[in-house]
């Protein structure tokens, strides 16, 4: 009961801030980062995927909802960034819905990057998810060097950024 009325409040402020967003995309200082909390979820494919199948690569985690305006309006730059960065792993992990939900939203966009269904909200609760689309930048030693919370606008922006990173 106690984890029921936990996750109420967490969607409830979930839906109330879906509105206000980081003004800006940059890096978190050297002494901020942090190492980047396990994450899982179904694919779109049934299977069970795990932060580990992406170790030593750069991925980019966003939280998104099919219901989430925001969400929906960055979808076309998450695309166009997962077309552009091949050797970056795009994972968008949906919001509390059903495999055949994101499912049918992919398929009316024509999306083709990598998608995971929480099942139980393990992840968004690791990562202190507050308010949706919120999109993280996991370096490929595993620790989180960049978050932004809004959507993915400029995109010419956030790819700065992340040029920035794999420049390095």
């Amino acid at each position: 009961m106690k984890s029921v009325i936990l996750l109420a409040v967490w969607i409830a402020c979930l839906i109330t801030s879906c509105t206000v967003y980081s003004p800006s995309f940059s890096p978190l200082p050297l002494e901020q980062r942090f190492e980047a909390p396990a994450f899982a979820g179904i694919g779109l494919d049934g299977i069970e995927y795990h932060s580990s199948d992406f170790n030593n690569r750069w991925v980019i985690l966003n939280f998104w909802a099919t219901w989430c305006e925001p969400c929906v309006s960055e979808m076309e730059a998450l695309q166009g960034i997962s077309n552009a960065y091949p050797t970056v792993q795009l994972v968008g992990i949906n919001v509390g819905e059903s495999l055949d939900e994101v499912e049918a939203f992919r398929q009316t966009y024509g999306l083709r990057f990598f998608m995971l269904v929480e099942p139980d909200s393990s992840t968004i609760l690791n990562y202190q998810v507050t308010g949706i689309p919120r999109t993280y930048i996991i370096s490929p030693a595993g620790e989180v060097v960049a978050f932004h919370f809004g959507p993915i606008a400029p995109v010419e922006d956030f790819e700065n950024l992340l040029e920035g990173f794999l420049g390095q």
